[in-house]
Order: C-alpha cells, then sequence, then structure tokens
C-alpha cells in the first residue's frame, strides 16, 4: 500500500524544516499503521468485492472453495496469504508511506484470471484515503505543536 497525498503546512512559521520533516514523517507512519491495523483486514472479508471493486473469481472456483474450504473469503485460499501479511515494513518519508509486506503469494496469478492479487490488496477506497489523510494531519499537528520553535535574535 502506497499513500501520498497533499498536506498544507503553512501556518507554523516557527517551525524548522527539520521538526516539519520529522512531524510529517510521524504522520504518514501513522496512517500506515492506521491502514495496516484497520483496513487491511477488510481486503479478506466478502465485502472487499464492493468496496474495492475486486475482479469477479469464477463460479466453478468458488464453488470449489465453498465445498472443500467451507468459505469463499476474497485472497484466501489456505488462509497464508492472511497470515503472511501480518509481517510489515512501514517506510515514512515526508511525502508519502510505503507499506511493505511479505506475501509473495499474491504475485501468483491462476489461468484464466483476469484481475491482479497484488493490485487487490492495496486498493484504497476514498474514505479510507480521506481517513489516513486527516491522520497524517492530526499528528502532523500534534507533533508540530510539541517542537520547538525559531525565535529571532533582537538588536539592542
Amino acid at each position: 500500500m502506497k499513500l501520498d497525498t497533499v498536506i498544507d503546512v503553512s501556518g507554523f512559521p516557527g517551525a524548522s524544516k527539520t521538526h516539519m520533516r520529522d512531524a510529517l514523517r510521524a504522520g504518514f507512519y501513522d496512517a500506515g499503521m492506521l491502514w495496516w491495523r484497520k483496513y487491511r483486514p477488510r481486503h479478506f472479508a466478502m465485502t472487499a468485492f464492493a468496496e474495492y471493486g475486486y475482479t469477479k473469481r469464477n463460479s466453478r472456483y468458488t464453488k470449489w472453495k465453498m465445498r472443500h474450504l467451507r468459505h469463499s473469503l476474497p485472497l484466501v485460499r489456505t488462509g497464508r496469504s492472511r497470515d503472511l501479511t501480518q509481517s510489515k515494513a512501514i517506510i515514512a518519508t515526508a511525502s508519502y508511506v510505503h507499506v511493505r509486506m511479505s506475501a509473495r503469494v499474491f504475485n501468483f496469478k491462476p489461468k484464466g484470471f483476469k484481475g491482479s492479487m497484488s493490485k487487490e490488496m492495496t486498493t484504497i477506497s476514498s474514505a479510507e484515503h480521506q481517513a489516513m489523510t486527516e491522520t497524517v494531519e492530526s499528528t502532523f499537528a500534534k507533533v508540530i505543536s510539541r517542537a520547538p520553535t525559531r525565535r529571532r535574535k533582537q538588536r539592542v
């Protein structure tokens, strides 16, 4: 998952570039954690087909899954893909966040499948994008308010 968004950082005239960059990095890191904790599990629910626009699976495959595995959850066959997404590496910079998961299972493309499981896994809905942008902004404001401000030297 990669989130890059535009954040208005005006209104903090006393903050240094370093503090601004650190505050933005903290905000993007929190947004990545929000996605990993709250939104990642939604990709493995039945509502994901409608919410993220997943490619419709073959009816034969869906019937096979129901008969043998007793579920038809998207992106889950044996549960390995869901388990592999538990590990994460959140790379946050001052301009974006990238959540890396070591689930190479999503790179497999079954014969006749038109979609991309890796793209399906990393799709972000507009509501999620809005929530993560708000997280970046609120964390930025919190961190930057604690940062020391630069003071101009006055000549006497």
